[in-house]
C-alpha cells in the first residue's frame, strides 16, 4: 500500500461519494486501502474507518453498504450494548472486567449495570464493507466510559451471517 491520499473516481470521472463521509478518500493500493474520518451520529463525533479489501472492485454498492451501515447507527448500538450487557453475565468478559474497574474507582462493591451501559459511549466504528469470504467482518464498534473513569475499550464485532460477539479482552 502507499501513503498517498486519492479521491475514488467511478468509470465516468466522478468521484465516489458517501451520503455520511463525502467523497471517499482512499490511502492504500491494490491490497487494500483505508479511509479514517469523523462524523456527527446524534449529538456526538465518532471516529469512522472503512477498510476496503479489494480496492478495484470498489463501486457504488459498495458505496451504498457504507452508508446502509451508518444509516443504522442507532440500530448497530443498540445491539452492541445488548451484546455487552449479555457478556456483563459472564465474570471474565471484557465488559465484566470495565465493569470492575470502574466500581472500584467509584468504592462500589456491587456497581450498577444499568448506569454502566448508559455510561458507555461508542468512540469509534470500522466499516470493511466488501471483504467478500476471506474477511467475514463488516463492522466493528468500540466503546469507552463517557466520564473516563476506568481505562478500557471494548469492542463489538459483527460479521456476516452470526451475532454479534463482544472481544474477549479489553483493549
Amino acid at each position: 500500500m502507499t501513503d498517498r491520499e486519492r479521491t475514488v473516481f467511478d468509470g465516468l470521472g466522478n468521484s465516489m461519494d458517501s451520503r455520511h463521509l463525502g467523497p471517499l478518500k482512499l490511502v492504500g493500493g491494490v491490497g487494500g486501502a483505508v479511509m479514517e474520518t469523523t462524523t456527527e451520529v446524534g449529538d456526538r463525533s465518532i471516529s469512522v474507518r472503512i477498510e476496503i479489501d479489494h480496492p478495484t472492485r470498489l463501486d457504488k454498492t459498495v458505496v451504498a453498504g457504507i452508508d446502509f451501515a451508518l444509516d443504522g447507527f442507532s440500530r448497530t448500538d443498540e445491539l452492541s450494548r445488548q451484546v455487552i450487557g449479555d457478556a456483563l453475565r459472564r465474570p471474565n468478559s471484557a465488559p465484566s472486567e470495565l465493569l470492575k474497574k470502574w466500581g472500584s474507582l467509584a468504592g462500589q462493591d456491587d456497581p450498577d449495570q444499568d448506569e454502566f451501559l448508559r455510561l458507555l459511549e461508542p468512540v469509534q466504528t470500522t466499516i470493511m464493507p466488501d471483504g467478500g469470504r476471506e474477511n467475514l467482518e463488516r463492522v466493528t464498534m468500540t466503546y469507552v466510559l463517557a466520564d473516563s473513569s476506568a481505562p478500557g475499550r471494548i469492542i463489538v464485532r459483527f460479521r456476516q451471517g452470526t451475532w454479534p460477539e463482544v472481544d474477549p479482552r479489553l483493549q
